[in-house]
């Protein structure tokens, strides 16, 4: 059952998840994920054919920083495994003004480390990033592409439009949104 007593319809999109390993983990369920693809709308989701969240090697994670990606030849998305550890390493460089406003909304704890420095995440703040940031920007590549292949010319207002689509549905979604409007983040 969904808010207010309303039957939730089953799950438009197969979900499916791998054992992330022992030092990954996955910030959001299969669970998470159906409900909140549940409050979109159905065309949204049409012609989506999977949201998996997958396993990464060590070797493969640090080669590629993408948290997800969307498939538009097999229109599936891939939400990416976390290190185990919640931590987001970003080198020996303080983080730029750009990496502060993209994870602030969501995650403000910076550190240095012996390895650089990092941002701390919890799992709760983790899981909100991935569902109302990651997730929902790589369905508004879907929605943008619907299977179409993106050309040079059109990357750049697919990767606007991807990322309106999220900010957009966050700000109706975000159980946590009101709390973190308050500290003047979107």
């Amino acid at each position: 059952m969904g808010k207010r007593g309303r039957a939730r319809a089953a799950t438009p999109v197969p979900i499916r998840q791998d054992n992330p390993s022992r030092d990954f983990l996955h910030p959001a369920s299969v669970e998470d994920v159906a409900e909140l693809v549940a409050h979109l709308p159905p065309e949204d989701l049409s012609e989506l054919t999977a949201i998996n969240l997958r396993r990464v090697p060590w070797s493969s994670y640090e080669r590629d920083d993408a948290f997800g990606f969307y498939d538009p030849h097999d229109r599936e998305i891939t939400l990416r495994a976390f290190p185990s550890d919640l931590r987001l390493y970003i080198g020996g460089r303080e983080p730029s003004e750009r990496e502060r406003r993209e994870f602030d909304p969501f995650c403000r704890d910076w550190r240095r480390g012996p390895h650089g420095w990092y941002l701390q995440w919890d799992e709760a703040s983790l899981r909100r990033f991935y569902l109302y940031d990651v997730l929902l920007h790589e369905i508004g590549h879907h929605v943008a592409d619907r299977g179409k292949p993106v050309g040079k010319t059109r990357r750049s207002a697919n990767e606007a439009f991807a990322h309106d689509y999220a900010r957009r549905w966050r700000r109706r979604l975000d159980p946590d949104r009101p709390a973190a409007a308050a500290e003047g983040q979107p």
